[in-house]
């Protein structure tokens, strides 16, 4: 029950991150480069986008092991999965910290 709580959690607070990075693409000035603007963010984007996604699929995992009777096998999956979900929260944020600082 807590992997699905922590999931969830991770999940929102992977979107609060992704929208930090939208805007901050949004606010470079209209002349920059666009590949300049690329550079920047695009691939921290996408990152942070797909570890978003990741602790989606981690939420359903832990809902789905809740409904499913005597499932545990299917709750040691939902921990590895929540366990790299976390993992992967921690390098994308470094990554992107480390690319938008420069």
């Amino acid at each position: 029950m807590a992997a699905l709580g922590a999931s969830a959690a991770l999940g929102g607070l992977m979107l609060v991150f992704l929208g930090l990075l939208i805007s901050t693409y949004q606010s470079f000035p209209g002349d920059m480069a666009a590949r300049a603007k690329k550079e920047s963010t695009h691939d921290a984007t996408w990152g942070i986008f797909a570890i978003f996604a990741w602790s989606l699929v981690s939420v359903g995992l832990a809902t789905f092991w809740l409904v499913v009777p005597g499932g545990d096998i299917l709750y040691w999956i939902a921990v590895i999965v929540f366990l790299s979900d976390l993992l992967a929260m921690f390098a994308g944020a470094g990554y992107t910290t480390k690319k938008l600082m420069g």
